[in-house]
């Protein structure tokens, strides 16, 4: 039986070593920076966080007005809260909204361009804000040596208080909207 070299022993060692490496630095990256959105947020008490298909209370639509991240790296929404089906009372007639854009390949520094607005449903059923979400050059055409960097999910905290029989409780729902499920009318990536 002929003895097989030992070049071609270390070859083979390396080359495991390297096809084992990969997949771990690249899981361990993948949850070690996963953002645990709440904290991103700074919400911990009633806290639901749903898809944007499954909310109930409210109707929330959400449109990309602009969305540059060639020049101007920010995108721009278009919020609007109508059909409020609370069992209680809205107090102030508020409803409080904070948008954020964030991947989970990138550390919660991206909550810090997030913005916030008050939308007050006083004068109507339907009431619509816009606002804006600067310093995105952190999403601008990125890759992860072997991996494409993902699209940015939408994220919107909608904080709202309920008083029912004299008892007020805030509301804190945490939407997201995955890149795509949310009409954008300029801008946006190039495929």
């Amino acid at each position: 039986m002929k003895k097989i070299p030992r070049k071609f022993i270390f070859i083979f060692i390396l080359l495991a070593i390297i096809i084992i490496a990969i997949p771990i630095y690249y899981l361990t990256m993948y949850y070690n920076t996963k953002i645990d959105i709440p904290t991103a947020f700074g919400v911990t008490e009633n806290v639901r966080e749903l898809k944007y298909n499954q909310v109930n209370d409210y109707d929330l639509k959400i449109v990309c007005t602009e969305f540059d991240i060639t020049d101007d790296y920010q995108a721009s929404y278009e919020i609007t809260i109508s059909e409020e089906r609370i069992n209680g009372t809205l107090l102030n007639n508020n409803f409080t909204v904070k948008l954020a854009l964030s991947s989970n390949w990138i550390s919660s520094d991206a909550f810090k361009s997030s913005s916030s607005r008050t939308i007050s449903m006083n004068s109507s059923s339907s009431h619509k804000q816009s606002t804006t979400i600067s310093n995105l050059e952190i999403f601008a055409n990125r890759t992860n040596y072997l991996l494409p960097f993902p699209k940015p999910c939408l994220y919107v905290l909608v904080t709202y208080t309920v008083t029912d029989r004299g008892n007020s409780t805030e509301h804190n729902d945490i939407i997201s909207y995955e890149y795509g499920t949310y009409e954008i009318k300029t801008g946006g990536y190039r495929n």
